[in-house]
């Protein structure tokens, strides 16, 4: 009977680890004051540039005229995101031959962390 029972407790917990490696612990607890959360912080900056780089090509943007100015982290309405920055290549040219730089036309692309929701907007 103890052999039985120990086989299916092996078993089981193989099945336990088998699906956290297919699908990430994801832990929250909760508290009076504050949440939380153990697991998987989403994705990584490479991935978000990649998914960024997808939606400007989905958005009909050259993405040729553009380079890449910044990557940040930030927290968007109590959201966890990437704030990946694409500026105009002809800036470039401008700031190195010393003429004055124009304002505007940067591209302004938040990836979220674990939902991967993208939301594009435009300097002005």
């Amino acid at each position: 009977m103890k052999k039985i029972l120990l086989v299916i407790v092996i078993s089981l917990l193989t099945v336990s680890i088998a699906y956290c490696q297919e699908q990430p612990l994801q832990l929250t607890i909760k508290s009076d004051k504050e949440v939380y959360e153990v697991g998987e912080k989403g994705i990584s900056k490479d991935e978000a540039i990649t998914i960024a780089k997808k939606a400007m090509k989905e958005s009909n943007i050259n993405i040729d005229e553009y380079y890449l100015e910044s990557v940040k982290e930030i927290q968007w309405n109590n959201q966890d995101k990437w704030l990946i920055t694409y500026d105009l290549k002809k800036k470039l040219q401008q700031k190195s031959q010393g003429l004055p730089v124009t304002l505007g036309d940067e591209i302004f692309i938040k990836v979220d962390k674990k939902s991967r929701e993208v939301i594009i907007t435009y300097g002005e």
